[in-house]
């Protein structure tokens, strides 16, 4: 496989991935927010259990440690890094990609008059 086509793909999937964890994240949190509101009068206990078992920043811890096995740690460690982009990062590192990266020739197939 080329290697330019093989980053733009990963540089996609990267994006993609990225969305769907923050809409995930997202969707979570306003979950977890109404269960615990729900919580409020069942007494501490209670809402000290949900926190410490499925409250929002326990699943962060998670989601951490899941980055961590999948080979993401990388990333965790430029969790400091200030800022944000929007989704035209993707656009702006896929168009310098192409630009830096050179198309590979396919390899002749065999059989195909290109024997060797």
């Amino acid at each position: 496989m080329r290697a330019q086509h093989e980053l733009v793909e990963a540089v996609a999937a990267i994006e993609a991935a990225a969305v769907a964890l923050g809409a995930g994240l997202e969707r979570y949190d306003a979950a977890y927010g109404s269960v615990a509101r729900r919580a409020y009068h069942d007494g501490e206990h209670v809402r000290d259990t949900l926190r410490m078992r499925i409250g929002t920043r326990r699943l962060l811890q998670q989601v951490v440690r899941r980055l961590r096995a999948v080979g993401a740690a990388p990333v965790l460690l430029l969790g400091h890094t200030p800022g944000t982009v929007g989704p035209e990062w993707a656009d702006q590192v896929t168009r310098e990609i192409r630009r830096l990266v050179p198309v590979e020739a396919e390899a002749p197939t065999r059989g195909a008059g290109n024997d060797v």
